[in-house]
């Protein structure tokens, strides 16, 4: 059997070699996410796995993630292996028997935190991959762990390699037993509600030269023509605002920039630029996370996932407490893994994104922002979408979930003002009410105290 071990530390690949002898073993460094892939990845019966380790915080992220996703993507292996450690629990206090049935609470630290997204990564592509995976988690540093620890987790990659999984992913423990505490340990944080926040009066919108943020600002722009305007927009993109204006849409009804009205202002930033995150966000009270690419796999993943962290890093530096999150609903996926078929589909349904590029990375930035929201106190709802129209220009059928441009640009605003949450960083799907009641969207009216103008009926007649 051809087996390749990537980026494993040099102490466990020396025992893997021992206990694997009988096996064509190859071992390559760990993969960058802008190389290619390794042949000897790509073609091999099994892949044994550890995401590169860079030292910077945000490289550390991108190889856990991003770095994943392309030899998952392209190797022909039938079992994948993947290495994470025991960091995952880093905010378990002590005491508790830590087992593969708890889920992970990584806190927000870099390491913990991109072995966490690792796993998901990893979780995700196994729901449609033609491998099965287990992840083996053992010493939170394999490199610098003791001989008893390495061969212990040694152990555990080979009984996986040997196992014959029934499910496509599964966690097993390849660590001694925790050690006991005198008395009851203490109890794990749990994240409590957001209140008393003022209202923002500086909003800074990231990712506003696509429909969704134009629609914030339009909607603001109706505000201030009828004496409401108490909100400055700094609205921010990638592309220069001259080039935005003359861009084709989105499609052909969705909103697009013409002007940018005083007070509010426009400037050029890159989401995965955290400098100019960093600087746009100076003086703000919330920050509007509207950014989004959907299909360059490299740009999903450093607007989509990295985008987030670098917002969230600057609403901490700053302290800021007010963040909002968009993008697509997570519940409409199909059958095995998703949850299109099904009845009362509420918001708080786990996300099975999979292997979809677009849900799978933005999945990851929300996963970042409900860590961090929690681990900071900031109010971080996050909003999600699924169709966006222009009522009178529609000629489609209505999907489900379904809301107009300017009821979009409604819910962002109502919660950037909304005062209180029940938790830091709270899921709300956006849509209107529909005939087949399939899909829970009454916890946005109650969460953000709004209602869509546009209601959409129409779109299930006869």
């Amino acid at each position: 059997m051809r087996i390749t071990l990537s980026g494993l530390p040099d102490p466990v690949v020396d025992t893997l070699t021992g206990l694997l002898g009988d096996h064509r073993l190859s071992s390559v460094p760990g993969h960058h996410p802008d190389q290619p892939v390794r042949p000897e990845v790509t073609d091999c019966d099994v892949l044994v796995i550890a995401p590169a380790r860079p030292a910077d915080d945000l490289a550390l992220l991108d190889a856990a993630t991003r770095g994943l996703w392309h030899p998952l993507t392209r190797t022909t292996a039938h079992r994948v292996v993947l290495l994470s450690s025991m960091a995952v629990f880093a905010d378990v206090p002590p005491g508790w028997a830590v087992d593969p049935e708890w889920y992970p609470q990584p806190g927000c630290e870099p390491g913990p935190l991109a072995e966490y997204l690792a796993e998901l990564t990893s979780r995700e592509i196994a729901r449609t991959a033609t491998w099965r995976a287990t992840v083996v988690r053992g010493p939170a540093d394999p490199a610098t762990a003791g001989a008893e620890a390495i061969d212990r987790l040694a152990v555990g990659i080979v009984e996986a390699i040997d196992s014959q999984p029934t499910v496509p992913w599964q966690p097993v423990h390849a660590v001694a037993p925790s050690p006991a505490v005198p008395g009851r340990p203490e109890w794990p944080p749990r994240p409590g509600p957001v209140t008393g926040r003022t209202r923002p009066r500086r909003i800074t919108v990231y990712g506003a030269g696509g429909p969704l943020g134009v629609s914030v600002l339009s909607v603001t722009a109706e505000r201030d023509a009828t004496g409401n305007g108490e909100l400055e927009l700094l609205v921010t993109d990638a592309r220069p605002f001259e080039e935005l204006v003359t861009a084709p849409p989105q499609s052909p009804t969705a909103p697009r920039p013409t002007e940018v009205p005083a007070p509010h202002r426009h400037a050029q930033v890159d989401v995965t630029d955290p400098a100019a995150v960093l600087a746009a966000a100076e003086g703000a009270d919330c920050l509007v996370n509207c950014s989004v690419v959907r299909t360059d796999v490299d740009l999903a993943f450093r607007v989509n996932t990295l985008g987030a962290w670098n917002i969230m890093r600057a609403a901490v530096h700053h302290g800021i407490d007010r963040v909002v999150q968009s993008g697509p609903t997570q519940a409409l996926e199909p059958h095995p893994y998703g949850h299109l078929m099904d009845r009362d589909v509420a918001p708080s349904t786990p996300p099975h994104p999979a292997d979809r590029l677009y849900f799978l990375t933005k999945f990851l930035g929300q996963e970042i922002c409900r860590l961090m929201a929690s681990q900071y106190g900031i109010g971080c709802p996050v909003l999600l979408f699924n169709q966006l129209l222009t009522p009178h220009n529609h000629t489609r059928r209505v999907a489900p979930l379904a809301i107009s441009w300017r009821d979009a640009g409604r819910a962002l605003l109502a919660a950037a003002r909304v005062e209180s949450l029940p938790e830091p960083s709270p899921v709300v799907n956006i849509g209107v009410d529909s005939p087949h009641d399939r899909y829970r969207v009454q916890p946005a009216r109650e969460l953000l105290d709004w209602e869509p103008l546009d209601q959409l009926d129409w779109g299930w007649h006869a």
